[in-house]
């Protein structure tokens, strides 16, 4: 639910999660779910099978473009790509590292 998402980011969740993504690099499940919850984050659950046009506000877009802003001031970019660095191997950290 977006609700769930603004409370989590307002509550300080994306400090805490890229914190944990900063000091456990090695950990390939830790980077693995903060990808994951990341990406998640960034998308609003609308669908995306209809016409899209950017400059139309009013056109549903499948991103919530306060919490991406959000996910850049928190260092989310840095760290999603040193999980991809740090785990060039691992499958599931790349996939939801490109999803984020």
């Amino acid at each position: 639910l977006a609700s769930n998402k603004k409370e989590l980011v307002s509550q300080g969740g994306l400090g805490a999660i890229t914190n944990a993504m900063f000091k456990h690099p090695q950990n390939e499940l830790l980077q693995r779910y903060a990808c994951s919850i990341l990406a998640n984050l960034a998308y609003s659950g609308m669908p995306t099978n209809q016409p899209s046009n950017i400059a139309n506000k009013s056109t549903p877009q499948p991103y919530l473009e306060s919490n991406i802003n959000q996910i850049v001031e928190h260092g989310g970019l840095q760290g999603i790509m040193k999980a991809m660095k740090a785990h060039p191997y691992s499958d599931e950290v790349n996939e939801f590292a490109l999803c984020a």
